[in-house]
């Protein structure tokens, strides 16, 4: 996926900034939300992923434990 792409794909909420990485369980992009401000991250799955059922658990539960980091940087 480009990065219009997944600027087209997150609508106004966020502006994508760029590449950060690739893994096995995806490709992950920076950016801002546009109203907050803060800065996000942007994981995109690969169709091999997206389409597996416990590998799309897998993400979901990292999603979940991420979601409660908090932390100064």
């Amino acid at each position: 996926m480009s990065i219009e792409e997944l600027q087209t794909a997150a609508g106004n909420r966020y502006e994508v900034e760029g590449f950060l990485a690739q893994g096995g369980m995806g490709t992950i992009y920076t950016a801002r939300h546009r109203s907050l401000g803060s800065r996000v991250a942007i994981k995109v799955l690969p169709t091999e992923v997206a389409s597996s059922a416990v590998r799309l658990a897998r993400f979901k539960r990292e999603a979940k434990i991420v979601a409660t980091f908090r932390h100064p940087n």
